[in-house]
Formats: C-alpha cells, structure tokens, sequence
C-alpha cells in the first residue's frame, strides 16, 4: 500500500479497465468494490433521495417517465441501485501532499440520461472506503 498520494498518478490510463487495475495495484481496492459501497449507499438511502428526484426517466426512456415518488423510490432500490449501474467517471486527489484520500465519482445510467444520480467513493491510503453515498444533481 501506499505511504502518500504524493506520488500517485494515473499516468497514461486511458480506460476503466486501466484505472481498475491500478487501483488495484496501488491501493488493494477495485472499482466493483467501490461499485457495491454505493450499491449498499443508495440502498440505505434511496427514501433520502426521492425528494430530489421529481421524475425519473429510466436509462433515459423518457417515454416511461416516473412522477410518483413511490414509483421512484421502487425503481431506485431494484433497479438503480445494481451494481451495474454505477460507472466510474473520474478519480481525483486535490492536495497530494495533505490528502489521505482519493476521491472517485460514478455516475448511475439507470437514472435519466445519467448525469443526475452521481456516486461519491473516499478511499484511504489503506486501500479501505472510508465513505461512499449518492447524491441528486438536479
């Protein structure tokens, strides 16, 4: 495991798979781990969510928009939640030199067009998530 973020870099990872197995490499963590820490996340949270979410057009079908909140809140936890659903959209390190953790976000494909529903992952030097929740961009 690593001793700082001081020297981590992505370097020349052009795709998931390549983030992935650095991820791995580095730090012992995967990004399915990550994927099933907001899987559990939203689960946990979903009734918390609903609020935020006036409609829900599921995988961006906007033919079968939802606007009834329990209809929502069904759809978040059997289908939104998937672990499959949550795709690795960017890592980042803000002050390598301060930061114990790495931040991942995901984004959820099952709500709207995918830019609603994002996931935040915090993983430590230790290679353990130290928090992982979803969060309504709206």
């Amino acid at each position: 495991m690593l001793d700082s973020f001081k020297d981590f870099s992505f370097g020349e990872t052009k795709t998931v798979e390549d983030v992935d197995k650095l991820l791995q490499e580095k730090l012992g963590v995967s990004l399915q781990q990550c994927q099933e820490a907001l899987s559990n996340a939203l689960l946990l949270r979903a009734e918390e969510v609903v609020p935020d979410l006036p409609s829900v057009a599921p995988y961006g079908d906007y033919g079968k928009l939802m606007e009834d909140p329990e209809t929502i809140l069904t759809f978040l936890q059997q289908e939104a939640f998937k672990e499959e659903n949550w795709s690795c959209e960017f890592a980042e390190i803000r002050n390598k030199e301060k930061d114990q953790l790495m931040e991942l976000v995901f984004y959820n494909k099952a709500v709207d067009d995918g830019d609603i529903l994002k996931g935040y992952v915090f993983v430590g030097l230790s290679g353990k998530i130290r928090h992982a929740f979803a969060q309504v961009y709206a």
